[in-house]
């Protein structure tokens, strides 16, 4: 296990257990978010996030956490040895996604950009 792609649905947990695998398995970790957004939550121009994203895609190790585009995920999945999907119930994820708003307010979501628009995001999700 050397390249693992984690992906599921906003709130299912991804970065949670994205950052327990690297400790465990000393892999890399790269958030999506983090190569997807700027501070401030405005989001990368394509051009950008795909280079980005295909010279993650050329290490040789590698947790990469979140799913970015449809396009990008098939490329991820084509280069990882492990795919690791979180599908949880409904009612957890907007359990998860209402916890993380609140306690958002006061502090920064891990794995998000700095400055990221907490509610608007949210509301997103």
């Amino acid at each position: 296990m050397k390249r693992v792609a984690i992906f599921g649905n906003t709130g299912a947990g991804k970065s949670t257990l994205a950052k327990r695998l690297a400790l465990l398995t000393r892999l890399p970790l790269y958030p999506l978010d983090l190569i997807q957004y700027r501070a401030g939550g405005g989001q990368v121009p394509d051009e950008e996030f795909f280079k980005e994203h295909a010279a993650l895609l050329r290490k040789d190790e590698w947790i990469i956490d979140g799913y970015g585009s449809l396009a990008s995920a098939w490329e991820r999945f084509a280069a990882a040895d492990t795919l690791v999907y979180i599908d949880l119930p409904l009612v957890t994820l907007y359990w998860w996604v209402t916890k993380r708003l609140v306690t958002g307010l006061f502090i920064k979501p891990e794995g998000w950009p700095e400055n990221s628009p907490i509610w608007c995001s949210t509301v997103n999700s």
